[in-house]
């Protein structure tokens, strides 16, 4: 991962996830936290993970941390704050342990990774990050994999547009049907592809990351 794109990737996604220190159920109904971790199952990972009492700071204990996964899973939240919480340490161990991991699979899945301008590697990232480091595309990854600008573009599809016209839209779209939060990342997605395109045909540093600024090109 280059250095532009780890030091960029955890407020690009927070400005699409939110940040919650708090349990909460996704719309799929599956526990989260933070930056749109899953946390469902329960497992040791998920009570490992450092869980506090909001009220005074201390540690919670285990049978706390499963009494509170339980209530949120069962829909039992009426507001926040949560009785428990993660501090901001957690939070950041949280992110970039699953980034890492994301991370050490894109490198395996694309030959040529190293060679992603940063946009790419963030606009990869972010697909990972929504659908998984595993999700199946393989329009994609073939568009991808071959690092040249036509192949972002084909990632990208037409950047700029609303998205409404399936026509429009790249191969790194994600379906968001259902999900309209999901369009906001969609939308940067495009142009994060798109910067990439421009990085390699017009010769800009592919180590720098572009983004928020658009190119157009």
């Amino acid at each position: 991962m280059k250095t532009a794109v780890r030091e960029a990737a955890r407020g690009f996604t927070s400005s699409l996830e939110g940040e919650v220190p708090y349990m909460y159920v996704d719309v799929l109904g599956l526990v989260t936290c933070g930056i749109g971790n899953l946390i469902d199952p329960l497992g040791h990972d998920t009570l490992a993970l450092g869980w506090v009492h909001t009220s005074d700071g201390s540690p919670a204990t285990e049978q706390e941390i499963v009494a509170e996964w339980q209530a949120v899973k069962a829909g039992k939240i009426h507001a926040w704050p949560r009785p428990l919480m993660l501090p901001p340490a957690a939070l950041e161990r949280l992110f970039f342990s699953r980034l890492d991991q994301n991370e050490a699979y894109l490198a395996r899945r694309f030959a040529r990774w190293n060679d992603f301008p940063a946009d790419a590697q963030l606009g990869t990232h972010s697909c990972a990050w929504a659908a998984g480091s595993h999700w199946a595309a393989p329009r994609f990854d073939a568009a991808a994999a071959i690092v040249t600008s036509d192949g972002f573009r084909a990632c990208a599809g037409t950047a700029g547009t609303d998205g409404n016209d399936p026509s429009l839209r790249g191969e790194a779209w994600l379906r968001d049907d259902g999900n309209p939060g999901l369009r906001p990342r969609n939308l940067a997605n495009q142009w994060l592809f798109q910067n990439a395109a421009v990085v390699l045909a017009d010769s800009y540093d592919p180590d720098q990351l572009v983004w928020p600024t658009h190119l157009d090109g």
